[in-house]
């Protein structure tokens, strides 16, 4: 078998020593960027709350919409990021973004009697700071804290 050879014209030596030109100096100054992305993720894997009492769950590394989801909500609640407990238990909590699901572990207790009458003084706190003014007396602030407590709180004894 003959080989045949073929010549090389002017013009596709030069397109040669372009193209090899075009790749050494791109090779050169043009760098490949490492970008990572960022990691989705919550600020808490586990929290351990009181029932009746709120704690704040955040998703970070993403600016996307966050779809927030109590495995048992008759044991926690969640909206917007805001975990309440409702009844002595466990539970997750799910926090969706996109494709991913982030999840938390919830343990809600049962506060003992001592941690009640706290709770008790401090929603009272945030009760009379919200609906009082300065200008009541001391028996018309009580007047109001009553009347608050009677209309919004469900009262239970405890023999």
């Amino acid at each position: 078998m003959k080989k045949v050879r073929t010549r090389k014209t002017g013009m596709q030596e030069l397109t040669i020593a372009w193209m090899i030109f075009a790749v050494l100096f791109l090779g050169v100054f043009i760098r490949p960027v490492n970008v990572q992305a960022s990691k989705v993720k919550l600020n808490k894997s586990t929290v351990t709350i009181y029932r009746g009492v709120s704690t704040s769950l955040k998703v970070s590394g993403s600016k996307k919409k966050v779809k927030w989801s109590s495995s048992k909500k008759s044991v926690v609640s969640v909206s917007s990021g805001k975990v309440k407990g409702i009844k002595a238990g466990t539970a997750y909590i799910y926090a969706k973004v996109g494709k991913r699901t982030l999840k938390c572990k919830v343990t809600v207790k049962e506060p003992d009697k001592s941690k009640r009458i706290n709770l008790a003084k401090k929603e009272a706190k945030k009760i009379v700071k919200k609906y009082v003014t300065a200008d009541l007396s001391t028996k018309e602030r009580a007047f109001v804290l009553f009347r608050y407590l009677t209309e919004h709180c469900s009262w239970q004894l405890n023999q």
